[in-house]
């Protein structure tokens, strides 16, 4: 290997060290792996494990999907980019929050030094890295397999399975820094983009799932979201519409309802919050379901989202309680009453097939001290009173019932005579959970699927 070569490694792995911004980077597992990696090639003593840190590298590479794809662009390179783009650090959350002119000069330095380091580990060639390595062996006697012979690390990356709900804009920053010619001219490109889309997790996630570890809590993102859109859903238009329009009041920054979404079994409650979702996760709405014995995180949760400028749906799904369970009061405290106020930027939509919510039982009625009775029954009907707004998702009549068989197969394109459709739609809700849009949905699958046969 050339000297010049060797030397750009050494100096590579040195200035890795200079990260600051970006400098949780380093704990990366590729990147980590890649350092150990050139330090061992490029250590004037001689090298041991060479060829053990190598094929680390390549393994971990394998079984780690970037998080961006970019035809032409090698598994390595793509990871890079996924990770500049994923950071959250002290100058994504300053962008997040205003773009380019929220972030102060002495930030701005320190970014364009960083990307320019980023940048060199992007284009970093992987038959360097080898000849390095066969430099390093054969100083050590090395009698295994030539490096030759090693699987090259920048392999090809796969697409990744996800649907873009950004409109393209994580795709298209991806492509402009790995076609610009100096990432340092790039930094308000890509403040803008985390203006757009937000730093962190919430530049790549719009759905999230908070969960409990021990005694942490974190958020994770939802890397395959349920795909349904507002489009797939049939019926229940002036329903879904209230929901639509309480949430574009939180995105416009007005004071916006927490909703209690009611109905009958699969009539489309949580379809439309996720539908909803989706549709507007482009203008910076976010999805975090919440499970019903998490209530308790409320206040931690909020305080994590209270400073973010995105806007945010907690999402409770078939919330009830049954006698003796007590979680509920971190509800009520968060949807009024408590301490903390909720940020303008959160809403609870919470799912239900129960009106009340809390199980009430005849001894409820039946008390023998008239005070303490109405008590009990305040305490039970106060939190459904708490929600702003409360839409109601009935179970529909046959008719309704075969409006939905019609719209959802009309909208895959496919038909049936009319008869022979309302015959066997009817029939199939008489013998599977009756009538609603999901049995609608289930017999259009099944007739899909039969269709499709018939069609081989």
């Amino acid at each position: 290997m050339h000297n010049h070569s060797l030397s750009r490694l050494q100096s590579l792995v040195q200035s890795t060290e200079c990260l600051t911004v970006y400098h949780q980077l380093l704990r990366d597992g590729g990147v980590a792996r890649m350092r150990t990696l050139l330090e061992r090639c490029t250590e004037p003593s001689g090298v041991v494990d060479v060829a053990a840190a190598y094929h680390r590298l390549v393994a971990w590479l394998l079984n780690h999907q970037p998080s961006v794809y970019l035809g032409g662009t090698s598994c390595w390179q793509c990871h890079i980019l996924g990770m500049v783009l994923d950071d959250d650090n002290a100058f994504t959350r300053k962008a997040a929050l205003g773009g380019s002119k929220q972030v102060p000069p002495h930030l701005v330095e320190a970014v364009q030094r960083d990307l320019t380091i980023l940048q060199s580990l992007f284009r970093l060639e992987a038959t360097d890295v080898r000849e390095a390595s066969s430099r390093a062996l054969f100083d050590e006697d090395w009698e295994g397999p030539h490096p030759s012979w090693w699987t090259l690390w920048d392999f090809p990356s796969s697409p990744v399975h996800t649907e873009p709900w950004d409109g393209g804009r994580r795709q298209e920053m991806a492509r402009h820094l790995a076609t610009a010619a100096d990432w340092a001219t790039c930094w308000q490109e890509l403040a803008q983009y985390h203006h757009a889309n937000g730093s962190g997790p919430m530049a790549r996630y719009y759905a999230f799932q908070w969960e409990r570890h021990g005694n942490r809590g974190l958020l994770r993102g939802v890397s395959n979201p349920d795909p349904v859109t507002l489009a797939d859903l049939v019926g229940y238009q002036a329903e879904r519409e209230q929901v639509i329009t309480n949430t574009m009041h939180l995105l416009h920054g007005y004071q916006a309802n927490n909703i209690l979404l009611y109905g009958d079994r699969g009539t489309g409650k949580s379809s439309t919050v996720k539908a909803v979702a989706k549709e507007l996760a482009p203008l910076g709405l976010r999805l975090i379901e919440v499970p019903k014995h998490h209530l308790r995180d409320f206040p931690f949760l909020v305080r994590i989202l209270r400073h973010r400028p995105q806007k945010f749906i907690l999402f409770v799904d078939d919330l009830s309680f049954d006698e003796g369970e007590t979680d509920y009061k971190h509800l009520k405290a968060l949807l009024e009453g408590g301490l903390e106020a909720r940020p303008a930027n959160v809403v609870i939509y919470a799912t239900s097939n129960r009106r009340h919510l809390i199980k009430e039982d005849f001894a409820d009625r039946q008390g023998m001290d008239e005070v303490r009775r109405g008590d009990t029954l305040q305490e039970k009907l106060s939190l459904s009173d708490r929600f702003g707004i409360t839409v109601i998702f009935p179970a529909p009549d046959q008719e309704g019932y075969l409006k939905i068989v019609e719209g959802i197969l009309s909208a895959r394109g496919l038909s049936i005579p009319p008869a022979e459709l309302r015959q066997r739609a009817l029939q199939w809700s008489l013998w599977h959970n009756g009538r609603s849009g999901r049995t609608a949905r289930q017999f259009v699958d099944h007739l899909t699927a039969e269709l499709g046969g018939r069609s081989k």
